[in-house]
């Protein structure tokens, strides 16, 4: 049996631009936008008109994958687990995947890992490797599966809780996955 200690976070937090606005002066060479300036007091989130630049290094196209959501990388095995909705983000349809790529971006196994008849795998999110285990966010809780052999360990229903869908997993420094 597994034993890992879970603890689970709800924390909703509200984004505001004014990140943007504190960053200090526009030194990034673009000019701001007309009409992005605040009133006297309030901060503004300045939209730059910035050159687009592709910086992009492709090493790899890897074929088939369905929906690919995120990616984690394995250094011990030297491999690449790619999660896929396989259908729609929001789908309770069981069709959900994780893919195996080897590190020169060739398809090792579309489908390594899959839910079972009692914890289907629906649209896999964010994942985490905690060692042999990957920990894999989905629509109704996390799973876990062996690393080296893609066989389902653990289901986490999570199904019950607010505000909806778990979108990704990570560990703090206690272990504990958050």
């Amino acid at each position: 049996m597994l034993e890992t200690r879970f603890r689970l976070i709800y924390t909703t937090a509200a984004f505001a631009c004014a990140a943007t606005a504190a960053c200090g002066p526009n030194d990034g060479g673009g000019e701001p936008v007309d009409g992005a300036e605040a009133p006297e007091g309030q901060a503004s989130a300045a939209v730059l008109a910035l050159p687009l630049q592709d910086s992009t290094d492709r090493v790899a196209i890897i074929e088939g994958l369905s929906g690919p959501e995120a990616v984690r990388y394995d250094p011990r095995q030297d491999v690449y687990f790619v999660s896929n909705f396989n259908g729609a983000g929001d789908a309770r349809d069981g069709n959900g995947f994780i893919s195996r790529a080897a590190a020169d971006g060739s398809m090792e196994e579309l489908r390594f890992m899959v839910g079972t008849e009692d914890a289907p795998l629906h649209a896999p999110r964010g994942m985490y490797l905690v060692g042999d285990t990957l920990w894999v966010a989905d629509a109704d809780g996390i799973h876990g599966f062996h690393s080296g052999t893609g066989s389902h360990l653990a289901f986490v229903d999570l199904s019950g809780f607010s505000p909806g869908f778990l979108n990704d997993v990570t560990a703090g420094p206690d272990g504990a996955l958050y």
